[in-house]
């Protein structure tokens, strides 16, 4: 049941979109993320203006 103590906790309110996560959130799901690449969509974008 929402209390005012929950509803503080999940609001939502200083995200743009619902689907933005806090730091908190990120803090919890960054261990699972895989480490961020170095070859990525530049090397995509120089090939396709290449030719």
């Amino acid at each position: 049941m929402w209390n005012d103590a929950t509803r503080a906790q999940y609001a939502r309110a200083g995200l743009v979109l619902p689907s933005d996560l806090t730091d908190a959130e990120w803090a919890v799901l960054e261990p699972f993320l895989p480490p961020p690449s170095y070859v990525g969509p530049t090397a995509q974008v120089a090939a396709a203006t290449d030719g």
